[in-house]
């Protein structure tokens, strides 16, 4: 168990590194890390209130985010994976939607964050 506080998190945290663990002893501990990020929750009930949505989710081949024209002329959209790494940039279009393709990625859970007029992380999985 590890407790860690943030000031002013972002949507999606990730710890790269583990410099040192000790117990409560102050014995150092073994370090690895099962899942090096974390999302701060509550991220649906937002996008769901701005009218942001994912169909289908989950998906096998494509997906469909759909966003708010009224939040700017552009919204660009980032996949990430589990650990933070942007793994496609998707230019943001007018209309308020963006077609994410499966291509090569392999099924599991994928992270979409939304950068320009509207910035919100959300969640999208792959079967």
């Amino acid at each position: 168990l590890c407790r860690v506080h943030f000031i002013n998190p972002q949507s999606l945290i990730c710890i790269d590194e583990v410099v040192d663990v000790v117990n409560e002893n102050y014995m150092n501990s073994t370090t690895f890390l099962q899942d090096p990020c974390v999302t701060v929750t509550g991220l649906t009930e937002e996008a769901m209130a701005l009218g942001v949505r994912v169909f289908p989710n989950p998906f096998r081949d494509e997906t469909v985010l759909v966003y708010p024209q009224e939040f700017g002329t552009r919204v660009d959209v980032e996949l990430l994976d589990l650990q933070g790494r942007v793994l496609r940039f998707l230019p943001g279009t007018p209309e308020g939607r963006v077609r994410i393709a499966r291509g090569e990625l392999s099924g599991g859970t994928y992270f979409y964050r939304l950068a320009g007029a509207l910035r919100l992380t959300g969640r999208v999985v792959i079967e």
